[in-house]
């Protein structure tokens, strides 16, 4: 069995340190689009104000033909949604 049947599925883990770095370095900024810069600063904004540390991070899982950028748009929905008191059966996962 060692064929593996590819679903189109991917995994990507987004780590707030990572995310203030692209926004603290201005050439790394250059090669940002503005919708995108404007997922990064809505992601680390809701990730401080949730009190996650440097080191924390988000594992997405990205179905076929998602992008980057939207699967950041809806933790950070989700995010915020928590904040908000909802969602709470979140609550593990983001502490």
């Amino acid at each position: 069995m060692d064929d593996v049947l590819d679903t189109g599925y991917r995994e990507a883990t987004v780590f707030v340190k990572d995310v203030s770095k692209i926004l603290a370095d201005p050439d790394l900024r250059k090669k940002v689009t503005p919708d995108r810069m404007q997922v990064l600063t809505d992601f680390k904004s809701a990730a401080m104000e949730m009190g996650m540390e440097p080191d924390g991070f988000v594992r997405l899982t990205l179905a076929p033909g998602a992008n980057m950028a939207d699967g950041m748009r809806e933790v950070t929905r989700v995010m915020k949604a928590y904040l908000r008191g909802e969602c709470t059966e979140f609550v593990e996962d983001f502490q």
